[in-house]
């Protein structure tokens, strides 16, 4: 009896494997195995579309997308042509989300259903956010912790947002953002998000250190961001002015103790900051001037372009202004005519 040696044994291995391996091939293009489920086992995301040759018709490269739950090419998804056809798949960038090329959005999963954004999950942006939910997920919007109704659509509106999806059970928090605007005292740092990469950082024009995902804001000035996320070829930039110095302003007429015993005037107003003046708690319009002149106590707020504030609080006491005393004069010129005359007459009728 003939004895195999190690090499006709290594050979008829190695065919063998051959063998198997194409006739798993044949089985999966005639559609007799779940390939897409075999896609999600060896590292597919569930939900995922992926890009697969489907069949050959007529000599040419026929493409489509398969369903990764059952494994079947979607119907009407298929493009031909003589030459090789490059179809853009999803770009996985981390838990639960993921980058369209196609739709150039970022996809979060809300069960079976998938919630489009233009911003990736703990982005800082400036303008408007794009966000297309579908009819049959519950979404819920918190603008600064405050829960708005929001069906989808575009947000403008400065400050902090977080998307929650809901079912009978349970809430999950899908992406947060944060629209800021060219002047803030809102950012401090910058923990770009996740999947992305911080290529350069300056401030007023100058490079600043950073690290891959981290960078330092904390001083005040103009900063430009630049950041990327390589699998998916998406670039941003932050570009912002970071201003925490609260605005000031000047009251004269008030005493250190915020009395005024005449006028007020606001002087030294920066011409982008805005003014918010109250009288005895009631919004005060003083469309003529900045000269306040009516008696009660005031609060005067002042607002920077960034967001910074300051309060001045005083009270004008009760005072004869200029037209006071006019009046007063000529009240008591009255009086003293009336008198005069009716003493006079008084007078007169004793003598006759």
């Amino acid at each position: 009896m003939k004895t195999w040696s190690k090499v006709r044994k290594a050979r008829f291995i190695t065919r063998g494997i051959r063998i198997a391996a194409a006739a798993w091939i044949a089985l999966a293009a005639a559609g007799f195995l779940p390939c897409g489920r075999m896609a999600k086992l060896f590292g597919g995301q569930s939900g995922v579309v992926l890009h697969a040759k489907a069949e050959e018709v007529s000599g040419e490269e026929v493409f489509g997308r398969l369903d990764t739950f059952t494994g079947e090419k979607i119907s009407g998804d298929s493009q031909s042509g003589s030459s090789t056809v490059r179809i853009m798949e999803p770009v996985w960038i981390a838990d639960n989300m993921f980058y369209d090329l196609e739709k150039k959005a970022f996809g979060y999963y809300a069960g079976p259903d998938i919630v489009y954004a233009n911003v990736a999950d703990g982005m800082i942006v400036k303008g408007k956010v794009s966000i297309k939910i579908p009819d049959t997920v519950t979404a819920k919007l918190y603008w600064n912790g405050n829960a708005v109704d929001f069906p989808g659509g575009n947000i403008s509106r400065l400050g902090s947002y977080t998307v929650e999806v809901s079912d009978n059970t349970t809430t999950t928090q899908l992406f947060s953002f944060m629209i800021v605007d060219s002047k803030t005292n809102q950012v401090l740092n910058y923990n770009v998000p996740e999947g992305f990469r911080i290529t350069r950082a300056t401030l007023e024009g100058e490079e600043i250190d950073f690290t891959r995902k981290f960078v330092d804001m904390s001083k005040e000035g103009h900063y430009v961001i630049a950041y990327e996320c390589s699998k998916a070829d998406v670039a941003c930039t932050l570009d912002v002015t970071v201003d925490v110095t609260p605005p000031t302003i000047v009251l004269e007429g008030v005493d250190e103790d915020g009395k005024a015993r005449g006028p007020v005037a606001i002087t030294h107003v920066v011409s982008e900051d805005t003014l918010l003046i109250t009288r005895n708690g009631d919004e005060y319009e003083n469309l003529f001037s900045n000269v306040l002149t009516k008696s009660g106590r005031y609060v005067v707020t002042v607002t920077d372009p960034a967001g910074n504030s300051t309060q001045y609080r005083f009270t004008i006491m009760i005072y004869l202004d200029k037209n006071a005393w006019i009046f007063s004069g000529l009240f008591l010129l009255v009086v003293i005519v009336v008198v005069s005359l009716f003493v006079y007459f008084r007078k007169n009728l004793r003598v006759r």
